[in-house]
């Protein structure tokens, strides 16, 4: 019956610490309650067991001890309990019973962690997501989402992890990083979809961002970027060696190096007058063009991509740029993410209304979330022919997927 117990007493303290009662708030009287129904406590209405009698006595122990009052139904003393009220004067006592800490004292702790940890970090996402904290549990609203206030080891980790990344400066594997800043190659691993979630939070720029992408900001790498092209180019190593990719007609894979000065650079052919970046693999598989450079992106291209696509912008300065890419909301901003980033000229390609009629029997409707990313992305980026097919796919409400479309 122990477990029992400790279940009605750790329910009943659940209630009250998300009552008013808790913070000295309380304009009316307030009960803590806790009751009796065969989907709280199944065993209670079990017949077959002599459960209930031995609930009974236990539930009148605790009466006696002063912790709740019992309410019978029908007010039938001994009979069926209908509900059990805390004795608002026991709660220090049922804390202790349990070996729990208060709410109100985990949330000091708390705080006084965030106020040490203000002193000790630098980032701008660190220092507004720890400022967002404070705030949230001085006006009494839940920070569970992000830690645990009874673990602080958990919530100082996490911090610490925030502001290591906003500082990192060098090229480094995630295993890497979490030996470097927290003695254990595992460490870290654990903390990353934490870390990523709140970094999409603060930051607008990486709200569509896959925790991988994020990292790559950052210059944290889980794996080798590789990267996939096709087209006249050789691919020349450090000490000269050199593969056409030409007479591979699906193009090749390979990884691209961490360093600011690669093991592997592309070189194309003087007569590349294109240069076309891919949002999807099919898409680059399928896409062929006479006297161009195709670069299979997928997705959000990080750091080491960057570096490959300025590498050859430098050598092919009057190319034109053109990004192929889904004609949905990820697609313009993983467009917009390339320009932004690279400072390369790049146009859409394919990504038009006219593509959109092209291939109507294949579009399919915008989510409610689509619809306001659109609306938001007209009001802040898009061109004015951007704007156009943003509107079209509004009012069709539509969206294709780059597969679709057969080039």
């Amino acid at each position: 019956m122990q477990q029992i117990e400790n279940k009605i007493l750790n329910q009943l303290l659940d209630r009250y610490e998300n009552s008013k009662l808790s913070r000295n708030e309380n304009a009316r009287t307030i009960h803590i309650t806790y009751a009796f129904r065969k989907n709280t406590i199944p065993q209670y209405f079990d017949e077959s067991s002599n459960a209930a009698d031995e609930i009974n006595s236990v539930m009148m122990e605790l009466q006696r001890e002063k912790i709740i009052n019992i309410a019978w139904k029908n007010g039938k003393i001994d009979g069926i309990i209908d509900k059990v009220v805390l004795q608002e004067d026991a709660v220090s006592v049922v804390y202790k019973r349990l070996g729990r800490i208060s709410k109100l004292s985990a949330e000091k702790n708390a705080e006084a962690l965030l106020n040490r940890m203000q002193n000790k970090i630098s980032g701008r996402v660190t220092t507004s997501f720890v400022d967002r904290m404070l705030d949230r549990i001085e006006t009494g609203k839940s920070v569970k989402e992000y830690f645990d206030i009874t673990d602080l080891k958990q919530a100082e980790n996490l911090i610490y992890a925030l502001d290591c990344i906003e500082n990192n400066q060098k090229d480094c594997y995630v295993r890497e990083f979490s030996i470097e800043y927290f003695q254990d190659s595992k460490m870290f691993e654990q903390l990353i979809p934490k870390v990523c979630h709140v970094i999409r939070e603060e930051r607008d720029d990486f709200s569509e961002f896959e925790n991988e992408e994020i990292l790559a900001e950052y210059f944290i790498y889980k794996n080798p970027g590789y990267v996939y092209i096709k087209g006249n180019a050789f691919l020349v190593t450090s000490d000269d060696k050199m593969l056409d990719i030409s007479i591979l007609p699906d193009g090749i894979g390979f990884a691209i190096s961490r360093e600011s000065n690669p093991t592997v650079r592309v070189v194309p052919s003087e007569s590349i007058r294109e240069v076309y970046t891919i949002e999807n693999l099919t898409s680059f598989y399928r896409f062929h063009k006479e006297n161009s450079l195709v670069i299979y992106l997928g997705g959000y291209h990080n750091k080491v991509r960057q570096r490959l696509l300025l590498q050859i912008y430098e050598t092919l300065p009057d190319a034109k740029y053109y990004h192929f890419g889904d004609i949905d909301v990820g697609g313009f901003q993983i467009f917009y993410h390339l320009c932004e980033k690279t400072k390369i000229p790049f146009r859409t390609y394919k990504m038009d209304i006219q593509t959109m009629k092209q291939y109507e029997k294949y579009t399919k409707r915008l989510t409610v979330n689509d619809r306001k990313r659109l609306q938001k992305l007209m009001e802040t980026k898009l061109s004015e022919e951007e704007k156009k097919l943003a509107q079209y796919m509004l009012e069709h409400n539509a969206k294709l997927e780059q597969e679709c479309i057969f080039e």
